[in-house]
């Protein structure tokens, strides 16, 4: 069965708007077409549903650099995007063409001189150095497989962002697999990040749906008023120390569960936001250090644009 082909491009950065009409392409998954939908995104860090952000993610680090935090739908690992990184999901009703789509990449890429390997964890390699990884995700309505392409991206907030301060954490979440990364501009002088969209696009279909800020910002808002936390984690807890002092804390859905200092509960915290707002009048006895790292770690509703 021949498949009908289409291929939508978003001109929106904002990876909260591309993410969601991702999720309306595959309610729209029918079993005579397959799509192809390519965008670009915001400095962001991109976790995997059951991951925890403390765990993946340099809190601090992308606080202080305006970086924005997203939860997709799917699992697998933490990513960072940027305007120098293209996206691409393939969705189509039922069929799992995993390899088939990876070869496809690859095949367009030769087209324009560009030579990428597939490896066994369906990532895409230059020499042993990965440039694209991939996640996915099987629904009621469709089958997804997506992923990001190293084009020209900033490595060096790739690799702080994804590189996580150091807490004694203790949660359940799926853990990412840590890859050595490069750019194709780094070994393709001539690559940029609309060369390599228009070659996929055009490779893929005739037939090309091109989506600006406007159309996607309105299929956001219109479709759905989005309130979903992003960045809401299943509980977990964690441990600071400052000397011989040692700080318990326990999270859950954004919310402080119990806060313990030197085995003694600190009950002002219960059942409040883990933000950094909820320290900025402490009157109880934390010490000023674990107050510091506590404003540190919290406030993630900043990093979030929905």
């Amino acid at each position: 069965l021949m498949l009908e082909k289409k291929v939508y491009i978003s001109k929106s950065l904002n990876p909260y708007e591309n993410l969601f009409f991702e999720k309306e392409l595959m309610k729209l998954a029918s079993e005579k077409e397959t799509y192809l939908f390519l965008w670009k995104s915001l400095p962001a860090v991109v976790i995997g549903r059951n991951q925890n952000v403390w765990r993946e993610v340099n809190v601090p680090f992308i606080k202080k650099n305006k970086i924005l935090l997203v939860r997709r739908h799917s699992g697998g690992g933490t990513v960072y995007h940027d305007p120098q990184n293209i996206n691409f999901s393939f969705i189509t009703k039922k069929d799992q063409r995993i390899k088939e789509n990876l070869l496809f990449i690859c095949d367009s890429l030769k087209d324009i001189g560009i030579h990428l390997e597939i490896n066994k964890r369906s990532d895409l390699l230059f020499n042993t150095f990965k440039v694209s990884g991939s996640s996915f995700r099987k629904t009621k309505d469709a089958f997804l497989h997506h992923g990001t392409l190293l084009v020209n991206s900033d490595l060096n907030s790739l690799s702080l962002s994804l590189k996580p301060i150091p807490v004694d954490l203790k949660c359940r979440s799926v853990c990412s697999v840590r890859s050595r990364v490069t750019n194709l501009k780094s070994h393709y002088s001539f690559v940029h990040p609309e060369l390599i969209e228009s070659t996929l696009a055009h490779n893929f279909s005739a037939e090309v749906h091109v989506l600006d800020d406007h159309q996607m910002r309105e299929i956001y808002t219109v479709k759905e008023q989005y309130k979903k936390h992003w960045f809401q984690d299943k509980e977990f807890s964690f441990k600071l120390y400052n000397r011989n002092e040692e700080l318990y804390c326990v999270i859950r859905n954004g919310q402080i569960l119990r806060l313990l200092v030197g085995g003694s509960s600190i009950d002002e915290f219960r059942n409040l936001d883990f933000e950094e707002s909820t320290f900025n009048s402490v009157k109880s006895k934390i010490s000023n250090e674990f107050i510091k790292q506590l404003r540190e770690l919290s406030s993630l509703r900043s990093l979030v644009i929905v």
